[in-house]
């Protein structure tokens, strides 16, 4: 054991720099673990520790893990240092611990050295010089040649352990500083890896604010399109409607037309039907005063009759039934003629009456073309504009063609005569 045993109360005395051993062994299969508490090592700096270990026939290197950073050691404070491990426990042996270049620490093999025990850091040897070859002893040098050759192997062996310690401890501290420079550039890498996540959400951000905008703009194009369809469509349907209602327009004025032709003709048939309306009840007034008086000429007539054949019977019986078969013959021929006058009058009756259901059907259809346009009309009211007209003013009135107004009138004008031929046969027929 290169390190020295210091009596435990003799470094915390002196204030000689030594390190208490509490603990050195494995704390899990793959971590070896060091703990202590360091005294006189005020002033002293530590780098990250590395353990070079005897494993077998070689020598193995562990460096500290970094979850007691940055192992500063306060006098008298608990320190701990920990290593991973790999391969078999057995097989460990000495080793050493290099905290910097002037600061080496001898440690025997894991789990051997007893707890409270004080190991003196092999910088706080004094190695005695290498000699060199050729070079010329001292006077009062002499009496150290004659030790023997074994006292000289073992100072020369001493001071190759030592600087090869030194060594060691020189191969620490440059590993040491190429770790915190490691570190420093773990960190720089860390702080430029932050800084490209960063830019890279922002990045990822506005691509997904782009991508928002243009899922955006195109459901506005979406609904342009439909829209834009939607009045193809309408414009499509009003032109429709426009033929549907120029159909019914030519078909209300043909019929309108029909209308005043067959309400014409009724006007002269009916004028004609009056007027024999009128020469028949001219005759059946005729008759019928004929008949009074024929009915009054009889009733003189027979009463004269009765008194003759009263006096013929008394004075000639034959000659007065000669005279009773002409007045049945003459009362015959005149319930005749009042019936033919009765058949007149109820013919008459019979065409005025056809006359007005002519009448009643011819207007009954006007009202059914009427009625047609009208629909036409508020079909064509309530269909969506063409492409020109679809952006009308709220609360406007729909526009109406010329035509279209001219037509409406017409059938206006057409229905109110037809209702005036109406009342004027039914007062007639009345009267």
């Amino acid at each position: 054991m290169g390190g020295r045993m210091t009596p435990p109360s003799a470094a915390a005395d002196t204030g000689e720099l030594a390190f208490e051993l509490e603990h050195f062994g494995w704390t899990a299969d793959d971590r070896l673990e060091l703990s202590g508490r360091w005294f006189g090592v005020r002033g002293r700096r530590f780098v990250r520790p590395v353990l070079n270990m005897e494993v077998g026939e070689h020598r193995r290197r562990l460096i500290a893990v970094l979850d007691h950073k940055p192992w500063s050691a306060q006098d008298g404070g608990p320190w701990i240092a920990a290593f991973p491990w790999r391969g078999d426990v057995h097989e460990a042996g000495p080793a050493t611990l290099a905290l910097g270049a002037d600061l080496v620490l001898e440690l025997p093999p894991p789990g051997h050295a007893a707890a409270g025990e004080r190991l003196t850091p092999l910088a706080g040897r004094q190695v005695a010089p290498r000699r060199e070859p050729g070079s010329v002893t001292p006077r009062h040098a002499r009496p150290i040649a004659k030790e023997t050759e074994e006292a000289r192997l073992e100072r020369a062996l001493a001071a190759e352990r030592t600087r090869a310690t030194d060594l060691e401890a020189s191969l620490a501290q440059l590993q040491g500083r190429l770790q915190e420079a490691d570190e420093a550039a773990e960190a720089r890498a860390g702080e430029a890896a932050r800084g490209a996540e960063d830019r890279a959400r922002e990045q990822a951000g506005r691509a997904e604010a782009l991508a928002a905008e243009l899922e955006s703009a195109r459901e506005r194009l979406a609904q342009l399109a439909d829209h834009e369809q939607r009045g193809v469509e309408r414009a499509r349907d009003v032109v429709r409607l426009e033929a549907e209602l120029a159909t019914a327009r030519a078909d209300a004025e043909a019929r309108v037309a029909q209308a005043a032709t067959a309400q014409q003709a009724a006007e002269r048939r009916l004028a004609e039907v009056e007027k024999a309306h009128a020469e028949m009840q001219r005759r059946v007034a005729e008759l019928e005063s004929a008949g009074e008086r024929f009915h009054r000429r009889l009733e003189a007539t027979d009463a004269a009759r009765a008194e003759a054949e009263r006096r013929l019977t008394e004075a000639d019986p034959e000659r007065a039934e000669r005279r009773a078969a002409a007045a049945d013959a003459a009362r015959a021929e005149a319930a005749q003629l009042a019936d033919e006058a009765v058949a007149a009058r109820k013919a008459a009756e019979r065409r005025l009456a056809e006359e007005v259901a002519e009448r009643e059907r011819l207007a009954a259809e006007l009202q059914s073309a009427l009625r047609q346009l009208r629909r036409a009309e508020e079909r064509t009211t309530a269909a969506p504009g063409p492409p020109s007209t679809r952006y009308r003013r709220p609360g406007a009135p729909p526009q109406r063609t010329p035509q279209l107004t001219w037509a409406t009138r017409a059938v206006a004008v057409a229905l109110v005569l037809v209702l005036l031929a109406v009342f004027a046969l039914v007062i007639r027929a009345i009267a």
